[in-house]
């Protein structure tokens, strides 16, 4: 999966410091620094364009990560430098916790959608409550404001928003509140018409996390963080439309055990937004791909030194939780950096196409 010319034989070994990598040129903007006490941990950040405007979205916590009372907010920028001051998506849950899971736009509406539970760190057996839910909620463009569409699934929290598949079904991940990985597939006939499917798992892995990316022959390829922390990514395809599955079989592609992300670009090339780096979510990445296959160029999308600015739980080093876009000939990827702040940060799609092989070092 990983064929970058140079690259060392075992790609564990990757100096991802090394300064002969390259690195995206374009300052990052940042969307939303926390404040102590009032936002102190801000994640799962989310990416749309709609109605002749950028939508940006992410969870957020007075003091610690995943504790009751986290909620979802949304900001909005006309060019993607100069962001709103953030507004609600969802209320403030006492004994419950909001988990933004990104935007979806449909039959010209816009949804967001979001996980709702009554699970904390350490409260249960598993990381969310059997009450989980995954909701969605609607735009009004008339009186500014978002409401409650209604439950899109039960006993659901996805990992991306839908994307179209060739037959015109959407798809998205799904885990239940154990956290058991499956597919959901339809969100057609109405928002909340989903078939489930299994993902295969002969080793019985923990898998998680996963992201599609439809190919241009049609096949569906699905990259997944193993949390059974082999440190690589796992692929499976769907040659079917995503009706079937292959075994998911490890890659060379080495991944933190974190979240990545998946982009067919309108000039034909892949893109896969990850932490490679096995030893932590420093740096973020954007690898490039002609085939969706094999992944021949990798650059920087952020590597600046530092820790978190605010102390908290559920934080440490990293640019965590990416998602991104095209939109007027650019890519964007949006992310949290330490857990603090919100950030975006662009590239030319024709500089993606042309980024020179690294430069590697190795670990010593």
């Amino acid at each position: 999966m990983l064929a970058i010319p140079g690259q060392p034989a075992d790609p564990h070994t990757i100096a991802w410091g090394s300064p002969g990598i390259p690195h995206l040129q374009e300052p990052p903007v940042t969307i939303f620094a926390g404040v102590k006490d009032e936002s102190t941990y801000n994640n799962h950040a989310y990416l749309e364009f709609f109605d002749g405007k950028f939508w940006a979205m992410w969870s957020t916590h007075p003091t610690n990560g995943n504790f009751h009372g986290m909620t979802v907010v949304y900001s909005t920028s006309v060019d993607g430098t100069k962001w709103s001051a953030p507004g609600p998506i969802t209320t403030i849950p006492a004994g419950k916790r909001y988990v933004a899971r990104g935007f979806w736009s449909r039959n010209g509406k816009l949804l967001a959608l979001a996980s709702f539970d009554s699970g904390q760190p350490k409260s249960q057996k598993y990381w969310a409550a059997p009450d989980l839910e995954l909701q969605a909620f609607e735009w009004n463009p008339k009186t500014a404001k978002w409401s409650l569409l209604g439950v899109a699934y039960k006993d659901a929290i996805n990992n991306f928003p839908p994307k179209k598949l060739p037959g015109g079904q959407w798809m998205m991940a799904r885990r239940d509140y154990q956290f058991r990985l499956t597919l959901m597939t339809g969100g057609v006939a109405g928002f909340d018409r989903w078939a489930i499917s299994e993902v295969p798992n002969p080793e019985d892995r923990s898998f998680n996390e996963p992201d599609v990316v439809v190919r241009a022959d049609g096949s569906v390829a699905m990259h997944i963080r193993d949390n059974s922390r082999s440190k690589w990514l796992y692929r499976s395809v769907s040659k079917d439309g995503g009706l079937t599955w292959s075994v998911p079989e490890q890659t060379n592609f080495p991944d933190a055990t974190s979240k990545n992300f998946n982009l067919r670009l309108s000039n034909g090339l892949y893109v896969l937004v990850s932490n490679p780096s096995p030893n932590s979510r420093v740096p973020l990445t954007v690898g490039t791909s002609r085939d969706g296959a094999t992944y021949d160029r990798i650059a920087i999308v952020d590597d600046t030194p530092g820790g978190p600015r605010i102390p908290g739980v559920d934080k440490g080093p990293g640019y965590t939780y990416p998602h991104a876009i095209e939109h007027g000939g650019y890519l964007y990827v949006i992310y949290s950096r330490h857990r603090d702040d919100i950030v975006v940060r662009r590239v030319k799609i024709g500089d993606l196409a042309k980024l020179p092989a690294p430069s590697w070092g190795m670990k010593q």
